[in-house]
């Protein structure tokens, strides 16, 4: 995979969480695969994506015959799983801040591979908001209050991190 994908739920009220996002080599897709059930989130493009698409057989074989791919895919749902553990007890416990700082962090982290400070996070609010599982506009004021403190800039739609010595104290 090369690109940028977001996995997604909506909720009887029409309110968007965010449930994986994916960048270039993750896999998605497989655990319903290794479950023998039906992916009960729905994924989309958050830029130019592209996709390998392997058979459900060829997967199956290929675990079933190589150990190796067999502990690479237990260390997969092993991260997987600790991603929604944190991702659970941010939502029930964290306070506004925290969760924005956290959500910002988590994206520049994810995807600032080159360990760029100057990278900024193209994402919508909206999106950001449903990664923290609040509403888009407590989201917003939130960044809004941010920016008042010079933590992070605002530019054409993109939010650079200015201090993430700071944003990482409110994180913790």
């Amino acid at each position: 995979m090369k690109g940028f994908v977001k996995s997604f739920r909506i909720d009887e009220d029409g309110k968007e969480f965010i449930t994986g996002l994916f960048k270039e080599g993750d896999f998605l897709g497989y655990i319903p695969i290794l479950d023998k059930t039906h992916f009960s989130d729905s994924a989309q493009a958050i830029d130019h994506v592209v996709l390998a698409v392997i058979p459900i057989s060829d997967f199956e074989e290929l675990t079933n015959l190589n150990k190796h791919a067999q502990e690479q895919i237990i260390r997969m749902l092993t991260h997987t799983i600790e991603e929604k553990e944190v991702q659970l007890l941010r939502v029930a416990y964290d306070s506004l801040r925290k969760r924005a700082a956290d959500t910002l962090l988590a994206v520049f982290n994810k995807y600032n591979v080159a360990g760029d400070n100057n990278v900024g996070i193209k994402f919508s609010r909206g999106n950001l908001a449903a990664i923290a599982g609040v509403a888009k506009e407590s989201f917003a004021r939130t960044l809004a209050d941010f920016r008042d403190e010079h933590l992070i800039d605002i530019r054409k739609g993109v939010i650079y991190l200015l201090d993430i010595g700071k944003l990482n104290q409110l994180s913790n």
